[in-house]
């Protein structure tokens, strides 16, 4: 689900859940949408739109077609329409995507309106914008989002499970970097009854610290 969706334009419903991206400024949603494709096109459909009352009447259609959505970015600065206003209409289309509301970091004028919607729950994160399309603070705040909506909608399954020694900093760093992002992980200490009931259940063998998928794969 790549598409641009433009004042009239309609973009295509796909298998994968989709992210939304709305500015009417070109370069600022150029910049968006590069970035997000960059890192989760595989597992998301990307669509971008330049008219915020396209963008609804998208959200409509891929309602109606069934369709998930995971996540709507919006630039809080449109002409024809705050970002923030945007977002809270679109609650009623898709109640569990999550809302991300978008301004430049220079931009203090926009933080009274982007804190009440906040407060009125109207939006679930703000970011400042990407200072180019690798930039990876805002990719990953833009995981975690994703992570947490993916979280709620039993996407992220029963998570990881490390087998580490006590101790070992191994075992702890990979268990780190996979909960900053947002993927559930447990840790078994090695030659407690826990790690042998799960190495012998899931018949995993190998020098520790062991990785092992839900399923018990590695």
């Amino acid at each position: 689900m790549n598409a641009d969706v433009g004042a009239a334009g309609r973009g295509s419903p796909g298998d994968r859940p989709a992210i939304m991206v709305v500015s009417d400024d070109s370069p600022t949603r150029s910049v968006l949408t590069r970035a997000i494709r960059r890192r989760f096109e595989a597992d998301y459909g990307v669509v971008e739109s330049s008219d915020p009352v396209a963008a609804l009447a998208e959200l409509e259609r891929l309602r109606v077609a069934g369709a998930e959505v995971a996540l709507i970015a919006a630039y809080q600065s449109m002409t024809a329409r705050a970002g923030t206003a945007f977002l809270a209409q679109t609650r009623g289309l898709f109640p569990t995507a999550r809302r991300l509301a978008l301004a430049s970091y220079f931009d203090a004028s926009e933080m009274p309106s982007i804190a009440r919607a906040s407060t009125l729950g109207e939006i679930d994160a703000f970011e400042t914008l990407p200072w180019s399309e690798a930039d990876e603070r805002f990719l990953a705040s833009v995981a975690t989002i994703l992570a947490d909506w993916a979280r709620e909608h039993d996407r992220l399954g029963k998570g990881i499970t490390i087998v580490g020694r006590r101790g070992d900093t191994q075992s702890q760093l990979l268990s780190d970097i996979l909960q900053r992002w947002g993927i559930p992980v447990s840790v078994l200490e090695a030659g407690s009854p826990e790690s042998d009931r799960f190495l012998s259940e899931h018949a995993v063998l190998g020098e520790l610290p062991i990785v092992a998928l839900p399923d018990g794969g590695r």
